[in-house]
């Protein structure tokens, strides 16, 4: 991941994998299997958006492209210990405000994790939800 300031990508395309057989088309919003960490078309109610799909999925390498709320996304001081997978909502953390946790408490959501892999000052790529309201 390239980065200026905290800023990382602009405009916020992201590519994510899809699972064979779960197409993936134009406009429709997309969510994160939770299981397989998989995008896939959002399907009921309660779906945590993370995108809407700038093109149609492709079937060859399995991949989607999604544009992201706010049309960039950014870098975020990860806290020491915890496993970040792509899809992993991000939270601020309790004890030190100012990093991001994969544990759910008190504190508001942040986003969601856009690339698990550290960048050389040690942050991950965080991209908001389409439903996060701040």
């Amino acid at each position: 991941m390239s980065t200026v300031g905290t800023l990382v990508r602009f405009p916020g395309i992201v590519r994510l994998s899809i699972a064979s057989g779960t197409p993936v088309l134009r406009g429709q919003l997309v969510t994160i299997d939770g299981s397989t960490h998989l995008a896939k078309p959002a399907a009921v109610v309660g779906d945590r958006i993370v995108g809407i799909a700038v093109s149609d999925s492709d079937p060859d390498i399995l991949v989607v492209d999604i544009a992201i709320k706010g049309g960039y996304t950014l870098s975020v001081v990860p806290k020491t210990g915890d496993t970040f997978l792509v899809g992993s909502p991000i939270y601020q953390d309790q004890t030190t405000f100012g990093q991001g946790t994969v544990t759910a408490t008190a504190s508001k959501v942040i986003g969601w994790v856009v690339d698990p892999q550290r960048d050389a000052l040690g942050n991950l790529e965080v991209a908001f939800y389409l439903d996060l309201e701040a």
